[in-house]
């Protein structure tokens, strides 16, 4: 499971997103992710391209690629199934 943390504009955690999203959380106590950016990585996990994740959540493709790129740096990681794969496994973080 990954619990990764919201930020809050300011950049603080504002707490686990286990309420605030309807699947189980990912377990990454040191990664802090904005709620958008966990829920871009979930439907990265369900295999979606961009284009079909900018559809889902309703924003421009570009936007996605934005928050793919956050999520990877953030997760130091060099592809999706990476990021995704350490975000279920934070021993690999």
């Amino acid at each position: 499971m990954l619990n990764l943390y919201l930020e809050s504009p300011s950049g603080y955690p504002t707490g686990s997103i286990q309420h605030a999203l309807a699947r189980p959380p990912f377990r990454a106590p040191s990664i802090s992710l904005s709620r958008r950016e966990v829920e871009v990585l979930q439907l990265i996990e369900e295999g979606l391209t961009n284009r079909e994740i900018a559809q889902r959540i309703v924003v421009e493709q570009g936007t996605v690629k934005r928050h793919v790129h956050n999520i990877l740096s953030k997760l130091n990681a060099r592809n999706r199934a990476e990021a995704v794969a350490k975000a279920r496994n934070p021993a690999g973080i």
